[in-house]
């Protein structure tokens, strides 16, 4: 029978759409990845049982995954970084057509339809969807949704379920694809706050060198978690990506000193590895409580690093997803500004926490003035060795390096001792200490 599909597009750009048959109490979104406009006008339909799809279509590569609230798991899902758009089929507004029973089932059975097939890469789901236990009317339903969700799939231009694909398109087991997507873990650190303020650390810097010790060796670039804090929290409070791992000492990491509450072994510090961990999100310590987490197969609070994406782990790691909804980031009043003696350097000052970065591209000195000596002309030496690369007159940063004070991010750009606090001027050519409290 020939369906009719209707399209509703915000913006006339026909990337992010809404595709629905008027019949039909079901619909499908096709979200673009960097579409928040889109997201936020549709929260309220986006928080219901539903089927979603994160797909990359360059890279012919698929994650299939069920929520019973879209618009948190998509907010979660920004960690990984293979997608560009997402489909999600849920009910119509005002109904509630779909359970979250159904949309277990439809992620199964979609995973597996899609894995016969054999055109797409799913190595970004980590363990193989499993059929719910149906009613009998639900036996019956299911199918038919299965049914409707590959009609508007297709529809909206996406070639997932199509049968008619050459056998050269099918991603053969013994023919990895180039560039093939690396497993990765989810883990569970904890974190004693009688030990380090991380809660400090993050809101400082938006990340931390974390010690790699135990089975937490185990991790890889690119690998996510979540972090419990212990008294007075006991509770999972953040969420994570690993940027990097297995890397050596290096003195840009002593940054992180300020925010430990017992005395830093230097000695064995130096002699450590260290995992780079990037802030993604941070929920109130009410929602993921040690008490509640119990009650989904939660033992005690953990001890060590845990990996929470094995199958003896999947209850308690569904319901940490759907239940971690970050919170709103408040925006930062961030000052800009700049430093031109012995450099053309640009940053931005933070006046609530003192923390300068200095942005990349900026143009420090390459050599040291008569005033930098011993632990702090080594530690300079150091830092640009990992951050900065040669440029004509000058060193160029490759990235953005963050300081805890003004004069600190000075030092590092002028090559000697100075009062950052003076040397550096807001775009209205006033020294940031207008800024201080």
């Amino acid at each position: 029978m020939a369906k009719v599909f209707k399209i509703m597009v915000p913006d006339n750009s026909l990337i992010s759409r809404t595709l629905y048959i008027e019949s039909l109490s079901t619909e499908l979104y096709v979200i673009d990845r960097t579409d928040e406009k889109f997201v936020s006008e549709h929260s309220d339909d986006l928080s219901k049982p539903a089927l979603y799809i994160l797909a990359n279509r360059d890279s012919k590569k698929l994650y299939i995954g069920k929520t019973g609230d879209s618009l948190g798991r998509l907010r979660n899902h920004k960690a990984k970084d293979f997608w560009t758009e997402a489909i999600v089929f849920h009910s119509n507004p005002g109904t509630d057509t779909l359970s979250t029973t159904e949309v277990e089932w439809l992620e199964a059975k979609t995973y597996d339809t899609i894995k016969e097939l054999g055109y797409y890469d799913l190595s970004e789901n980590k363990q193989k969807p499993k059929y719910p236990t149906l009613k009998r009317d639900q036996k019956i339903n299911c199918p038919e949704y299965f049914e409707m969700a590959k009609n508007y799939v297709c529809a909206a231009g996406f070639d997932f379920f199509l049968k008619n694909k050459t056998e050269e398109d099918k991603l053969l087991p013994d023919e990895p694809v180039k560039n093939q997507a690396i497993e990765h873990n989810i883990w569970l650190l904890p974190s004693k706050r009688k030990r380090f303020d991380l809660e400090g650390c993050f809101d400082t810097f938006g990340e931390v060198y974390w010690t790699m010790t135990n089975n937490f060796k185990q991790m890889k670039k690119g690998d996510t978690g979540y972090v419990y804090s212990s008294e007075p929290d006991k509770a999972i409070i953040f969420s994570f990506i690993i940027l990097d791992c297995d890397l050596p000492y290096s003195p840009e990491m002593d940054r992180d000193n300020q925010f430990s509450k017992l005395p830093v072994d230097m000695k064995k510090r130096v002699n450590s590895k260290f995992a780079h961990i990037k802030l993604s999100g941070k929920i109130p310590n009410d929602v993921l409580t040690l008490d509640i987490l119990k009650n989904h197969s939660m033992n005690g609070a953990p001890q060590s690093a845990m990996v929470l994406s094995q199958e003896k782990y999947k209850d308690l790691l569904d319901y940490i997803i759907n239940n971690f909804k970050p919170q709103e980031q408040k925006p930062q009043n961030l000052i800009h500004c700049s430093l031109n003696r012995n450099s053309d350097a640009y940053g931005l000052f933070n006046p609530n926490t003192e923390v300068l970065i200095v942005l990349k591209d900026s143009k420090i000195n390459p050599n040291h003035l008569p005033n930098l000596k011993g632990s702090a002309l080594e530690k300079r030496n150091s830092m640009i060795n990992n951050f900065a690369k040669k440029d004509g007159d000058y060193l160029i940063l490759k990235q953005d390096v963050s300081f805890d004070s003004p004069s600190g991010a000075a030092k590092f750009c002028i090559g000697g001792a100075a009062d950052g606090w003076i040397s550096w001027i807001d775009e209205e050519g006033r020294p940031i200490n207008v800024y201080r409290k």
